[in-house]
């Protein structure tokens, strides 16, 4: 029964959420910029570089 209920909850969400992009003044979020990129690139990198250490030994 819960099950169901978390479903019907789930499912009216997401139909509520739909209808409200399909509204022609939906305000749509901007695109990523370079400097955005350029940031996400950057975190993945530190934390690459901090994973490669870590199985290294470097830090313990």
């Amino acid at each position: 029964m819960k099950q169901q209920l978390l479903e019907n909850k789930i499912r009216q969400g997401a139909l509520q959420a739909v209808e409200a992009m399909e509204q022609p003044d939906y305000p749509f979020p901007t695109q990523l910029g370079r400097s955005d990129w350029r940031l996400i690139v950057g975190l993945l990198a530190v934390c690459a570089l901090l994973i490669i250490l870590c199985m290294t030994g470097v830090i313990h």
